[in-house]
């Protein structure tokens, strides 16, 4: 609805959380923490660490993608976490298909993974030549996905078959972040 908005990761002691913000006030409505902390890459205090979160359409729940190797749905208003998905890699980055059917997500060792967002069942898995960096977004068309990544430019790859449709290669670093325009015309990395 635009009234709202959701951060995490920041550097201030607040990456192992995301907060729920009222953007007309500026205030905070709301903690979602619970993620785990330990060690990760040899680095104390990162496993819990959120690095994707999207809103479901409701506008009410939300999609983290954390260092705990989880991911996980949660009610925003109640703060309640409503489903876990375990995963064998650190998922990086979580997008929801326009039509809410799908979850795109980005993990380490360069896999995507798209599962049915109604069973949390994978669909599909498949490499991407990326390697750090690995924000996805997907297009209004619900068959593209768009992810930045450490090659210095954007991928366009269709979710069906895992094939890159083409690239734009515009950066000179990293593309730590890669979002697309709600008709699927525009994106900006």
């Amino acid at each position: 609805d635009g009234r709202t908005a959701l951060s995490s990761g920041s550097a201030d002691g607040t990456e192992n959380a995301v907060i729920w913000w009222d953007l007309a006030t500026g205030a905070e409505i709301r903690r979602l923490e619970g993620f785990g902390v330990g060690a990760a890459f040899g680095v104390q205090a990162s496993v819990g660490t959120v690095y994707g979160i999207t809103f479901a359409p409701d506008g009410h729940t939300a999609y983290t993608a954390s260092m705990d190797r989880t991911l996980r749905l949660w009610n925003l208003d109640t703060s309640e976490e409503l489903h876990r998905y375990d995963m064998t890699q650190y998922p990086l980055s979580v997008a929801l298909s326009p039509d809410g059917a799908k979850l795109v997500v980005y993990s380490t060792m360069f896999y995507t993974h798209i599962l049915d967002r109604e069973t949390w069942t994978l669909q599909r898995r498949f490499g991407t030549r990326s390697g750090a960096g690995g924000m996805w977004d997907v297009v209004s068309d619900g068959r593209t996905a768009v992810l930045g990544n450490d090659e210095l430019g954007i991928t366009f790859v269709d979710i069906a078959s895992g094939k890159t449709i083409y690239r734009l290669d515009a950066h000179t670093s990293v593309v730590n972040a890669v979002v697309i325009s709600a008709d699927g015309r525009y994106a900006l990395s």
